[in-house]
């Protein structure tokens, strides 16, 4: 006989399966449910009629018609193709081994040029902004963004930005903006920490770019025209070409820089040594050698025929400055001299 002590866990387990029972006949109602055992016979069901009998039959021959299809498609890869490239398409040919590095080079050169038109601008005055930022970096080229953090918890900005220029050049010039004097704070303005990862292309960009001896002007006035920026700039050299950045949407106007391309790097130099921060129309030129290979700019569609410089906007009761700004290629060759 087994004592007490060795009772209860029996009792235990007895009511243990006592419990359990329910839900093992539960398990077994859904098996049921899933269970094909006592599906009706086939042979109790009502004959098809005729109409069904067909559509069945046609059924039958449609689903082997598309299995035959399928099965020559996976055999034969120019009909695959044709599913994916209907109406006489043609698939894209494979990409040889010097495409496939063109892809590559070209990828790295707009990484570079991204960064190279990147600039950082730190230790910011919290008690100033984007409102103050801007017009000081806007003489150097067209922003194209301007991206602030802010502490999402006192909703001010971190005291730095990033600016984002249309061509790197223009960043290469703000640069002289490092230790300027803002809110009685010195700015801390440089390249990001990232761009020493492509400044191997960086320097390749700049050899491309010696063999077009080209020269980057900016913070041109709005009424100033491409045949002025050239009867200015020939002064130092012959002048191959003159292009404008145009200002999308509104013809005539263009983004306030542009590009001089000059016969000789010596007019070049020349030029850049003395148009810096030069006075036409009432803005200092802001110039250097350009740091990429040329881009094609879209023709920018020439203004109304009055349009002169000594029709710039002026304050209410000024007198308009002279024509050219009182710029003469005498005066242009007198600069080169000195």
């Amino acid at each position: 006989l087994a004592t007490p002590d060795e009772q209860q866990p029996a009792k235990e387990t007895s009511e243990g399966t006592s419990a359990d029972g329910p839900k093992k006949e539960e398990k077994k109602k859904r098996r049921r449910k899933f269970d094909f055992g006592d599906a009706p016979d086939p042979s109790a069901l009502p004959p098809l009629t005729p109409q069904q009998q067909a559509k069945l039959v046609k059924a039958q021959q449609y689903a082997l018609e598309h299995t035959v299809k399928y099965r020559t498609l996976l055999q034969n890869p120019h009909a695959v193709m044709s599913v994916f490239f209907p109406y006489g398409q043609m698939p894209p040919p494979a990409l040889t081994v010097e495409q496939i590095r063109a892809q590559q080079e070209m990828e790295s050169k707009k990484k570079a040029i991204h960064l190279m038109s990147r600039l950082y601008i730190g230790s910011i005055p919290f008690d100033l902004g984007v409102q103050q930022i801007r017009p000081m970096f806007e003489p150097f080229g067209y922003i194209a963004e301007l991206n602030m953090s802010h502490d999402p918890a006192t909703n001010k900005h971190k005291g730095y930005c990033f600016i984002d220029y249309d061509q790197p050049e223009a960043a290469t010039l703000g640069e002289c903006m490092n230790q300027t004097q803002l809110g009685g704070r010195p700015l801390k303005v440089g390249r990001p920490n990232s761009a020493p990862s492509a400044e191997p292309m960086m320097n390749i960009l700049k050899k491309e770019a010696e063999r077009f001896h080209r020269v980057y002007v900016t913070n041109i006035h709005p009424v100033i025209t491409r045949d002025d920026l050239q009867i200015v700039f020939e002064a130092f050299g012959e002048v191959m070409s003159v292009d404008l950045a145009p200002y999308p949407g509104i013809p005539g106007r263009h983004r306030g820089y542009g590009f001089v391309r000059y016969a000789s790097q010596q007019a070049a130099n020349d030029c850049v040594a003395a148009m810096t921060k030069f006075d036409i129309g009432g803005q200092i030129l802001r110039v250097c050698h350009a740091l990429c290979p040329p881009a094609d700019f879209p023709e920018v569609a020439p203004p109304p025929p009055e349009s002169s410089l000594a029709q710039a906007v002026v304050p209410m009761g000024a007198a308009p400055p002279p024509p050219m700004g009182g710029y003469s290629a005498a005066a242009a060759s007198a600069a080169a001299a000195a």
